[in-house]
């Protein structure tokens, strides 16, 4: 995933320079999923989030991570390239023992199962999920994405970002400044979308209220249209 996507996807507010100006600079990201934003020779750290595939190369000006944002707002529940996600982690789940390739009756050999019994790792959210989990992860003060753990101690984690790269580096953390959660169903992602969209919109109307704008024109001047069905 692109860094324009990641930041849109879970950078809520561009944030604001030390004179409180907005919209300047351009975000960036290193190797450990860093974002800092840079300007005028000077760089701002702003969180970790999800290693993206431009790390390094990629700059994000305010325009693009607002159209981007914007898109978001059209397709709240639209899941981007999921059939190459759910490929790679069905080769990631066999190539470390936990699961095992189902060939298709046409012969093709594309989908991967859990290994039933004592080799399937089981968690359901409290604690530190176990080697082989398939979980969400973030740094505390990072965005989430889905991982599988490869080592899991008191003091270390390592993981894979599912980013669709299987060459990539392992990842490592102490796990007290991590977040662990189990895979959300369709369901969840699409209500904390909901919850999402309506924490923005309720924000945008009370600053509107105290400008003494009608809701209609901040909603309006934010972006908001109704969507026409064809």
């Amino acid at each position: 995933m692109k860094l324009v996507d990641i930041l849109a996807r879970d950078m809520n507010e561009w944030p604001r320079s030390g004179a409180g100006v907005a919209q300047i600079g351009v975000m960036r990201q290193n190797d450990f999923g860093g974002v800092y934003r840079v300007w005028n020779h000077s760089s701002h750290f702003v969180g970790h989030f999800e290693l993206a595939e431009d790390w390094g190369d990629g700059k994000v000006k305010f325009e693009q991570w607002q159209a981007a944002r914007d898109a978001l707002k059209c397709e709240p529940e639209c899941v981007s390239d999921l059939k190459a996600q759910v490929k790679f982690l069905a080769e990631l789940l066999v190539a470390n023992g936990i699961g095992e390739v189902v060939e298709n009756k046409d012969g093709s050999k594309f989908y991967a199962v859990l290994t039933k019994g004592d080799d399937q790792p089981a968690w359901d959210g409290p604690g530190l999920p176990p080697v082989g989990m398939v979980c969400e992860l973030r740094r505390k003060d990072g965005g989430w994405g889905l991982a599988i753990i490869k080592y899991m101690s008191s003091t270390i984690c390592v993981w894979l970002w599912n980013n669709g790269n299987p060459d990539q580096r392992e990842w490592s953390c102490e796990p007290y400044n991590m977040e662990f959660r189990p895979i959300r169903t369709p369901e969840q992602i699409a209500a904390e979308e909901r919850k999402r969209i309506e924490d923005e919109i309720q924000s945008i109307c009370t600053e509107g209220e105290n400008k003494g704008v009608p809701y209609f024109k901040a909603l309006y001047e934010a972006g908001y249209r109704k969507q026409v069905t064809e």
